[in-house]
């Protein structure tokens, strides 16, 4: 019998959106604008997986609302093969009352 995993690695890494608008963002994966995003709380009831550069860690480079804890940590298990081509180096989620729920830390 074969298992079919609940979550696939390879549907999210087309699906980050960027954090701040901005053109350099969209087409190199990464912002230098350094200003700081305040606590970050998911939409109700979802959680907010942020992808973060290490050298511009004051806000997220990108995000991507999920339906639950148990997704967001997948993503952050599964980090290098979710993030896509996003200049990224670590990930945390947070949920709708801006409480960490999963991370991925190079350090």
């Amino acid at each position: 019998m074969t298992v079919t995993p609940f979550f696939r690695a390879d549907s999210y890494k087309d699906r980050w959106l960027n954090w701040v608008n901005d053109p350099i963002a969209s087409s190199k994966g990464l912002i230098m604008d350094h200003t700081p995003s305040g606590p970050v709380e998911a939409p109700a009831g979802k959680v907010r997986v942020c992808l973060y550069h290490l050298d511009f860690d004051e806000r997220p480079t990108c995000y991507l609302d999920v339906n639950s804890a148990r997704e967001a940590q997948f993503i952050c298990d599964q980090f290098t093969e979710c993030r896509g081509d996003w200049n990224v180096d670590y990930a945390i989620a947070w949920d709708d009352k801006a409480k960490e729920v999963a991370a991925y830390r190079i350090y």
